[in-house]
């Protein structure tokens, strides 16, 4: 078994990057929440995890910490343009196609 380092980073679950990523870009928490569907209140939820995980205090440090890291690069960063399903769907491999008419 593993010996518990307590220095070494907790790894950053994919919705506290996906938070982290539509903060960088300049959304509000409450954007963000109505980017992916969740509520305001979850939007700084896993801000708040993410920034004990990262051991810093605040929204833009924790995007500074995880861009110097490399956990957050701006090839990661969401197109403004995206929308809810878009995230979801590509958060969960799915490709979405362009509806001609």
């Amino acid at each position: 078994m593993k010996p518990v380092n307590e220095h070494e980073p907790k790894p950053l679950t994919d919705r506290e990057l996906t938070c982290l990523q539509w903060v960088a870009v300049g959304k509000t928490s409450w954007e963000t929440g109505r980017i992916i569907g969740v509520a305001e209140r979850t939007v700084n939820f896993h801000i708040q995890n993410a920034c004990r995980k990262l051991g810093v205090h605040g929204r833009q440090a924790a995007i500074t910490h995880a861009m110097r890291t490399g956990l957050l690069t701006f090839d990661d960063m969401p197109s403004i343009g995206a929308t809810a399903s878009d995230t979801h769907d590509a958060e969960h491999g799915m490709e979405t196609t362009d509806m001609v008419n």
